[in-house]
């Protein structure tokens, strides 16, 4: 009973994807098995071969095999197993097997090979001497085989050299199973050590159960070396994730950014042109006065020397004189000037002003210099800040260079803060007077060129004459 719920038990984790071959995806067909321990048909191995240039690799580890396929081992394993998974599907089914010498209803089975036939037809098969070891069994029922145990995945094996000769003992030289046969012929003493083929697996088993448990720790160590590569491959996707919301959360910052400078540069421009156009708007109403004033007086006039009379003429000579004069000698109105405004794109992303800046025209007498020191000390540097403004006084970012001069004197490159305001460094190096000039473009600004006086630092002397006492 117990070998029959082995059996049972065995059968029912068995499936059909664990004794088909990877390859064709169908039931294995003369199972060989590669030095990897992994199992294919032979055909199916000979087919990849070819399709892989001639060279074998494991289908599943990509592990080599330099072994010719037709010297492989069989997996007499897996060839039980199918032998006992193909009765048991047999025996499950409504219709008895049938006999493949007579083609009626089989009533019995061979117990070591899967061979269903006519009982009679099964005993006349057995008197034959390879057949006279193999047990026949009578089919009653499914129940009564699986009771006495019978079907079994231990079934006899029998030599692939000698058919007719079951496997018993176990070469020690060549490690295979060998049959009597071939005891006497391939592997025959004293070149070869026999052994009991049972005895062999019984004390391999214990060796392999030993194996068994340092492959359990190695797989188990495996798993975890899994999990982390799992546990890491997800951190990365996290941390990808994580990157990619701070570069959403930076480009919506930098578009808000961008778009608070839009506006303020539009509404600048808007500003600036608004002014202007103010002034433009005066000017030409100015103008238009001026224009409609000479017009209507040139055609009354015009009109009175057509078609008046004498009198007409007389009447009004000192007025009209007078004013046609003051016309003629009415100051010209200058043209409209205005100030130059444009957009200057930044090139530099780092700068405070993504975008770029409105640079106008500079009116060099509103600007001014700030921090200018009565006198320098030799070798100390003066900060000095430049303000560019325009023609009403604004601060502005100028459309013009602007240029520092300081000959004896050591300065560092203008610092332009890109606001309007400019800083640069002067030092003086030698005592005297240190001129310094500033200007916008061509022109200097209000105060430039500054005359500075250069003073060597004072050392003050404490103590008594003689005393020896002196400290700078």
């Amino acid at each position: 009973m117990a070998m029959a719920a082995f059996n049972k038990s065995l059968l029912d984790e068995v499936t059909e994807d664990f004794l088909s071959c990877s390859i064709c995806l169908e039931i294995y067909k003369n199972p060989k098995v590669l030095p990897c321990l992994h199992t294919y048909c032979q055909q199916c191995l000979v087919t990849f071969k070819v399709k892989s240039g001639g060279v074998l690799k494991c289908a599943t580890c990509r592990i080599q095999c330099d072994s010719p396929i037709e010297e492989l081992k069989s997996n007499f394993f897996l060839t039980s197993l199918l032998d006992t998974f193909q009765r048991q599907r047999q025996l499950s089914t409504d219709h008895p097997p049938v006999c493949e010498t007579c083609q009626r209803d089989s009533n019995s089975q061979c117990v070591d090979c899967p061979l269903f036939a006519v009982m009679y037809v099964l005993l006349s098969m057995t008197a034959f001497q390879p057949l006279r070891s193999h047990e026949v069994l009578q089919l009653t029922s499914t129940e009564e085989i699986q009771s006495r145990g019978h079907l079994k995945v231990q079934s006899k094996v029998f030599c692939s050299v000698h058919k007719e000769s079951q496997l018993k003992f176990y070469c020690d030289t060549c490690q295979v199973p060998v049959c009597v046969e071939c005891t006497i012929v391939e592997h025959r003493v004293p070149e070869h050590v026999h052994r009991n083929l049972q005895e062999v697996a019984d004390e391999y088993k214990t060796q392999l159960k030993e194996m068994l448990g340092q492959l359990k720790v190695k797989e188990k160590q495996v798993k975890e070396e899994k999990a982390a590569a799992e546990f890491t491959r997800e951190e990365i996707r996290n941390q990808c994730e994580a990157e990619k919301e701070k570069v959403k959360r930076r480009a919506k910052e930098v578009i808000e950014r961008v778009k608070r400078e839009e506006k303020m540069l539009i509404d600048t421009l808007d500003e600036s042109a608004r002014i202007e156009l103010k002034d433009a708007a005066m000017n030409i109403d100015e103008r238009e006065f001026h224009h409609i004033d000479i017009v209507s007086t040139h055609h009354y006039l015009e009109t009175l020397v057509h078609h008046g009379n004498a009198v007409h003429l007389l009447s009004t000579k000192p007025e009209t004189t007078k004013r046609i004069k003051e016309m003629v000698a009415m100051e010209t109105i200058p043209p409209i000037s205005h100030d130059i405004i444009e957009f200057q794109s930044s090139s530099d992303f780092a700068a405070h002003a993504l975008i770029g800046g409105i640079k106008s025209d500079v009116c060099p007498s509103k600007c001014t210099v700030e921090n200018i020191p009565e006198q320098l000390v030799k070798g100390v540097p003066v900060k000095l800040l430049i303000t560019t403004r325009d023609s009403k006084g604004k601060q502005i970012i100028p459309r013009q260079a602007v240029l520092v001069s300081a000959p004896g004197a050591s300065w560092k490159n203008i610092i332009d803060n890109k606001n309007g305001t400019f800083h640069v460094m002067i030092t003086g190096k030698m005592e005297g007077k240190q001129q310094v000039a500033m200007m916008i473009g061509n022109q200097h600004i209000p105060g430039s060129p500054f005359h500075i006086p250069v003073i060597t630092r004072l050392v003050q002397t404490v103590g008594n004459a003689g005393s020896g006492n002196n400290h700078k």
